[in-house]
């Protein structure tokens, strides 16, 4: 008896956990349509602003190009930024990310390298990119104003910002990407189609600071809503497959049961019958 007892009580559980996944689930699709829309309602605009900004980028180096004094060449300060999230349930999201940013890092030492998350933390722990990384994380998962200022305050100091986070391909997909929220100009890109036929105004110097100051802040968020919409696909997936797998469970659970309930039907059964014959004898 104690051991129909212990398998309802396990089925009883199973069956929560399917419920909870369920809800999960049902929670991370409405979150993801909810962020899809967003992430999608602007999207000309934020690839606008990226080339915009970009070709103010380009000119700006064009110009220093045609200085009768070049400034003198120095090296290039480099950050490379691993997004990673606070929470869990997002499968190899969080270590794809930092596989990405280890091995952009590994291409060259003097790359200064920034964990975002706790759980990018974790990973790197007790191996040698532990030490040579610095970190800082957010109260959740997406930053609030205040923090990013903090963050973009925090890589300020450098002429080139790579940031690694998860992108959204589709709901079954999401895979590592890099992308400079700083635009550092190539000699490659720097087309006599693309610096022609554009007078700007005011100046380069205040054009660019008002990038640095705004429009870099918006790109980042722009980053950081397709990071949550990637979190969000993961989030889903996992859960359906929690679901799945608890559904899976409880029909084994269900047949333990129903195989336990029979055995001891049939023990009493045996019982019942041989107490019948030990009266019959007597």
């Amino acid at each position: 008896m104690s051991a129909i007892v212990e398998k309802q009580a396990e089925l009883a559980d199973m069956q929560t956990a399917k419920s909870i996944a369920g809800t999960l689930r049902d929670i991370s699709a409405i979150k993801m349509r909810i962020i899809r829309e967003k992430f999608t309602l602007n999207s000309m605009f934020y690839t606008e602003i990226s080339d915009l900004y970009n070709l103010v980028k380009l000119h700006e180096a064009h110009a220093h190009d045609n200085d009768n004094v070049p400034p003198p060449p120095r090296k290039q300060k480099v950050l490379a930024v691993a997004i990673t999230s606070n929470k869990r349930f997002y499968g190899l999201l969080n270590n794809n990310v930092v596989d990405a940013f280890l091995l952009y890092a590994k291409q060259d030492s003097s790359v200064d390298m920034l964990v975002v998350g706790t759980t990018g933390k974790q990973y790197l722990y007790g191996t040698e990119h532990e030490r040579k990384s610095t970190y800082m994380s957010f109260a959740e998962d997406d930053p609030t104003p205040a923090e990013n200022k903090e963050f973009l305050k925090r890589v300020s100091g450098y002429e080139k910002v790579v940031v690694f986070y998860p992108s959204f391909v589709t709901v079954f997909k999401q895979e590592p990407v890099m992308i400079d929220i700083t635009y550092t100009t190539e000699p490659k890109q720097m087309s006599e189609e693309k610096i022609q036929d554009y007078i700007f105004e005011p100046e380069f110097s205040q054009m660019l600071a008002f990038f640095e100051e705004h429009i870099k802040s918006l790109l980042f968020n722009r980053t950081m809503l397709e990071t949550e919409l990637s979190r969000t696909a993961a989030r889903l997936m996992k859960m359906t497959g929690a679901e799945q797998s608890a559904t899976e469970h409880i029909g084994e659970k269900k047949r333990e049961l129903r195989k336990a309930i029979e055995s001891l039907s049939n023990i009493r059964l045996l019982e019942s019958f041989s107490g019948l014959s030990i009266w019959r004898t007597k």
